[in-house]
């Protein structure tokens, strides 16, 4: 999930996620660019960080995890980029959502989202319904708040003045 940081209130308080799934910067498709757009992983890893800080102040730290998927490094070669959207819940019967899924405010307000609910008890669909959500968080890692803080993330002066900018003019990261 590549799930947008911000999400969407009502989800949030229904308490929808358990694991928020995200790209790790090195598994972002703007990793590394130049100009404005090199920023963006930096940007990202900074709303990780706001989340997890709200997720940690409201005392859900042990219901809700954010981990990073990576797959190599975006640009070489075996490098995967990540920007999958999705919600799965796996049990006796196994729910996804196909489509452009995106749960932030943009998204409920001003974008225009296609997506399809799919609730099976099919067992050979149960079966890769889990599946895929097991390789993609096999390709993942757990990440806390001081992993985020890390130097090597990128989170300077400059990350902070862009987003509180881009907050400001009302745009969604």
């Amino acid at each position: 999930m590549a799930l947008h940081i911000r999400i969407f209130q009502p989800y949030a308080r229904a308490h929808l996620f358990r694991i928020i799934l995200t790209a790790s910067p090195q598994a972002n498709g703007f990793f590394n660019s130049s100009g404005l757009s090199g920023f963006l992983p930096a940007a990202y890893t900074l709303l990780s960080l706001r989340f997890l800080q709200v997720v940690g102040l409201a005392g859900k730290g042990s219901q809700i995890s954010m981990r990073e998927w990576r797959k190599g490094i975006t640009g070489e070669a075996d490098g995967w980029t990540y920007h999958a959207k999705g919600l799965w819940i796996t049990g006796k019967e196994c729910l996804t959502v196909v489509g452009s899924s995106n749960y932030s405010k943009r998204s409920e307000e001003l974008d225009l989202e296609v997506g399809v609910l799919i609730v099976t008890r099919n067992e050979k669909l149960r079966i890769r319904m889990t599946e895929e959500q097991r390789w993609l968080l096999g390709n993942s890692r757990r990440v806390m708040e001081e992993d985020l803080r890390a130097s090597d993330r990128g989170i300077g002066w400059v990350v902070v003045v862009l987003v509180w900018i881009a907050g400001l003019l009302g745009t969604q990261l």
